[in-house]
């Protein structure tokens, strides 16, 4: 048995509308400017191609980590899309956590989405969960050179 059939009707009802509603928004949003940003970018493979972009040290990195499952990761995506709208001197890199494990063992992820910020190979910030996008822009504006 599921979870939603051990919760009354309403409940279930509002759950499955809200979840079926956000996801069918979010559906829509990544195929315009975001996603065309996030393409722009780089999507990591696994932890060696991760640390690799650590190295080349050409400019700060914005690091996101998400499940493509996650509900709050794709949330956020809105936020960070913001945010990368209006920053050029930021990479930034997508980490799915189901495929780098020895990268979330390293900097102890405990939470999607958690944001952390690069420079010179070296962490400057973290953040864990759905924040808000000023959040976001404060790690940004720190990983200026």
């Amino acid at each position: 048995m599921s979870f939603l059939q051990h919760i009354s009707k309403p409940v279930r009802t509002h759950i499955t509308n809200s979840f079926f509603l956000s996801n069918l928004a979010n559906r829509n949003l990544p195929q315009t400017d975001m996603g065309k940003r996030w393409m722009s970018h780089l999507e990591i493979e696994n932890g060696q191609h991760f640390r690799q972009k650590l190295a080349e040290k050409e400019a700060p990195i914005l690091a996101y980590f998400y499940k493509p499952q996650c509900h709050f990761c794709k949330v956020f995506e809105d936020k960070l899309g913001a945010v990368m709208k209006n920053t050029d001197h930021v990479h930034f890199i997508k980490v799915n956590v189901e495929n780098t494990k020895d990268i979330v063992e390293r900097y102890n992820i405990e939470a999607v989405p958690t944001v952390m910020g690069f420079r010179n190979g070296k962490e400057v910030d973290m953040v864990k969960g759905n924040v808000d996008k000023e959040v976001i822009e404060n790690i940004v504006s720190k990983l200026k050179w």
